[in-house]
This record gives structure tokens, C-alpha cells and sequence, in this order.
């Protein structure tokens, strides 16, 4: 016997259908109906991540990997400082062999134009500068899960 439409709609359950009669975390039953000696009873629906307050949790512990244009672009940059370090490296090598300067001081003076032409200390900086922000916020009682968000937060306009 095949299953008409109405009967099978009436086997599941839709949270949209039945909210009237669902229980979600953090309900307290006051009160339940009472039908002549038979318990009141129940069905679980969603346990731990499935819940609105599991997927929280599950946001925090397990973020999705973020990639913000921002640190694109401050990769790229470096990499632009990189190609011109570079071609300032081979200048200089060039340079200073023909003007018969000692092999020392021509790798020192050309791993010197790198050292000048790309901070090494720029990630370092970046995150001193995040952690800065996050402690200003935490004095302020606001609370970051992704500090890595918190320069991309500080271009929006509220």
C-alpha cells in the first residue's frame, strides 16, 4: 500500500511545525497535564553541537579559517619589498665588486639592503599592536575570540 502525502507529513518532524511544542535548552516545566495514571514523557532532539548553545561553543573551539584581505595585502607587500630587496641585493653586489670592495663587506652591505628593505620585525609589530588592542578592549569589557579580526573591525563605520 503505497503512503499518501498526509501520512507521511504527519510522521516527521519539523521544528517549524511544532514549535508550540518544543522545549529548548534552558526551559524550566512548570507544568505538565496529567491524563490518568500515564507519565508525561519526552524525546530528545539535539544534543551537544547541534544545539543553538553547541554551535556556539563549537564557533569558539573550532573557528573557520578566516582569510581577510587585509593580511593578503600585507602579504603582497612584503613580497613587493622582497622582488625590490632583491634587485637591490644584486645591484649592490655588483657595484661594489667593481669598485674592488672585500667579499665580507660586500655580503654585509647586501644583506644589509634586505635587513632595510623588509622589516623583519613587521609581524612582530602586527601583533604587538593586536594584543594592544585586545587589551583596550578587555578594560572596556569587551571580549575578542579572533584577535586576528580586530584591524578589520577597525575599518567599519556603525
Amino acid at each position: 500500500v503505497a503512503l499518501t502525502d498526509d501520512i507521511r507529513e504527519e510522521k516527521h518532524f519539523s521544528i517549524e511545525k511544532h514549535s508550540k511544542h518544543v522545549l529548548f535548552c534552558g526551559t524550566h516545566v512548570l507544568q505538565t497535564r496529567y491524563y490518568r495514571g500515564q507519565k508525561v514523557k519526552a524525546v530528545v532532539l539535539r544534543t551537544g553541537f547541534s544545539t543553538m548553545k553547541g554551535q556556539l561553543v563549537r564557533s569558539i573551539m573550532y573557528p573557520k579559517p578566516v582569510d581577510f584581505r587585509f593580511t593578503k595585502d600585507l602579504f603582497k607587500f612584503v613580497g613587493f619589498l622582497g622582488c625590490i630587496s632583491g634587485c637591490g641585493f644584486i645591484y649592490t653586489i655588483i657595484i661594489m665588486f667593481l669598485r674592488g670592495s672585500s667579499l665580507r663587506r660586500v655580503i654585509i652591505r647586501a644583506l644589509d639592503i634586505i635587513t632595510i628593505t623588509v622589516p623583519p620585525a613587521l609581524p612582530a609589530a602586527m601583533s604587538v599592536g593586536i594584543i594592544n588592542a585586545q587589551l583596550r578592549l578587555k578594560k572596556k569589557e569587551i571580549y575578542c575570540i579572533s584577535p586576528s579580526t580586530i584591524n578589520t573591525c577597525g575599518a567599519i563605520n556603525v
